[in-house]
């Protein structure tokens, strides 16, 4: 009777002891090598490390330290990717519902890097299409039920370099911060918070996501996003270099079954440009009102209204003594009505230009202002 007895009291110990060290040691590691095994399977070049994996098999609670992917080639993309600390819960478990609950999952410092020639790459818009039309297929996973009780993302960053310029450049946006509301396998509505500081400018974004029929709603506001940063693309493209110049948007969008769709109003403060160290542009202001995207593929938008404030002369550097003077030689030669248009030069610095389409890779619009600066834009190609 005590040799049964020490068996019935033994035997839930060794198999409690057995799972508390399959547990606490052997979970740990085979979700590292999962993970490694994932990464390489589509990235046999890639390194993958993780400094600390710990897991409670009795809360399942899971804490991760220092993940790092180095290497990777995510759709043609070189990434880097490390997450300094990633912490889950199952706050609840109930087998015969076939149910789990995940408290919050908090990813803190995650940084992504990214390179890639954008010069060999196709159209953005198109590829944009083809994943949203791809994600509609997605259908929500039977057997059993899950809630994941938000998800929050703290001090992420993510750095872009295009390696097709002749001197590699990068964007980079910081402070990234994202919070998710509870997710579920039926698939809700969610909502979402994102605040971020992309190129030393602002950013806060709020929405929501409905997984059962793919649909986002997207509410932005971004403001004093510096230009400056993407100079070497245009340098690169038109030889102009960016001087200074602050982006501002505030607009909506959502997809809906594939279909994207967008309005916003945007604007361009203390915008200088120069080429071959000519000033080519200066604008106090630039704003368009009412951008509607139509088609991402192919590309087409409409605007209803732009109006700029360009600081003209400053722009051409053309001094008003020398439009004075040109104004009356070409007065002494008879043409009085060019005259005038020469001497009103430095005047004109303020253009709008109303009901602006673009389709089939042009630029439409009956406005006057938009046959002024169609004008403009000869005069400046045959400096």
């Amino acid at each position: 009777m005590k040799a049964l007895g020490k068996i019935l009291i033994g035997v839930p110990v060794i198999a409690l002891g057995t799972y508390a060290v399959v547990g606490f040691w052997g979970v740990p590691y085979l979700a590292e090598r999962a993970l490694e095994n994932t990464v390489k399977e589509t990235n046999p070049k890639a390194t993958v490390s993780v400094q600390s994996f710990s897991f409670n098999p009795f809360t399942f609670a899971t804490d991760i330290h220092g993940v790092r992917i180095h290497n990777a080639l995510v759709q043609g993309i070189e990434t880097d990717l490390t997450i300094e600390r990633l912490a889950a819960a199952v706050s609840s478990l109930d087998l015969l519902k076939r149910h789990v609950a995940v408290s919050q999952i908090i990813i803190d410092a995650p940084a992504l890097s990214a390179r890639k020639n954008l010069k060999r790459s196709g159209t953005v818009s198109g590829k944009i299409q083809k994943e949203v039309a791809k994600s509609s297929e997605a259908k929500p996973s039977q057997g059993w039920t899950w809630s994941i009780a938000g998800l929050r993302i703290q001090n992420g960053s993510a750095r872009f370099t295009d390696t097709g310029l002749k001197k590699p450049a990068s964007v980079l946006v910081d402070s990234v911060q994202v919070n998710v509301g509870t997710v579920t396998s039926a698939m809700g509505k969610t909502p979402f918070t994102v605040n971020a500081r992309p190129l030393g400018g602002t950013l806060k974004a709020t929405g929501s996501f409905t997984g059962k029929d793919q649909k986002v709603a997207l509410t932005l506001n971004a403001a004093d996003v510096n230009l400056s940063t993407l100079s070497p693309w245009t340098e690169d493209a038109t030889q102009t270099r960016l001087k200074k110049g602050l982006f501002s948007i505030n607009g909506n969008a959502q997809t809906d079954k594939g279909r994207v769709s967008a309005q916003a109003d945007a604007s361009v403060a203390s915008l200088a440009a120069e080429k071959n160290g000519v000033p080519v542009l200066s604008a106090a202001a630039i704003r368009a009102d009412t951008v509607k995207l139509i088609t991402l593929e192919p590309l087409s938008f409409s605007i209803r209204n732009i109006k700029a404030d360009l600081g003209f002369q400053k722009a051409t550097g053309i001094d008003e003594n020398v439009t004075n003077l040109v104004g009356d030689i070409v007065a002494a030669f008879g043409h009085a009505k060019t005259a005038k248009r020469i001497k009103s030069v430095q005047k004109l610095d303020k253009i709008s230009v109303s009901n602006i389409t673009y389709k089939n890779g042009k630029l439409h619009s009956t406005s006057s202002g938009f046959r002024f600066l169609e004008s403009l834009n000869a005069i400046w190609t045959t400096r």
